[in-house]
């Protein structure tokens, strides 16, 4: 969610006025972007580690309020800038699918700045949002 507030705002000018998803998304848009963004939660995780999808019925409803209230806060709310450059670290399950990530990275983003670090991490230098979102 991060990464999309950046590219937003720093390439188009833009806020976040809107997200969906789990309860931890909500969560994290309202600490990244303050309690003006609105976020509608349509799942969450229950105490066993599944994941509860609110049935279409009700999320639907909500969704459209929500859309209704971000276009009513949309003034108000600023787009999140950063200054460049920044570090950025992925830390990725284990060490295959971290070899797995490099070589799709090798394949489809020759030009991505990142290097392995690590069994698990890939860190970079990023100049620009060119390659914030993966």
């Amino acid at each position: 969610m991060a990464a999309y507030a950046i590219v937003a705002g720093n390439d188009h000018g833009v806020p976040i006025v809107m997200v969906t998803g789990c309860d931890g998304l909500c969560r994290e848009a309202r600490e990244w972007l303050g309690d003006g963004v609105v976020a509608v939660s349509v799942k969450r995780v229950a105490a066993d580690g599944s994941v509860v999808l609110d049935p279409p019925g009700i999320t639907g409803p909500r969704i459209t309020a929500g859309a209704r209230q971000a276009i009513e806060r949309s003034p108000e709310l600023k787009p999140f800038r950063i200054r460049f450059p920044i570090h950025v670290t992925l830390q990725l399950k284990d060490d295959a699918t971290t070899r797995g990530y490099v070589n799709w990275r090798d394949l489809n983003k020759p030009d991505w700045p990142g290097r392995r670090t690590g069994p698990r991490t890939i860190e970079a230098w990023l100049k620009s949002t060119r390659h914030l979102c993966l």
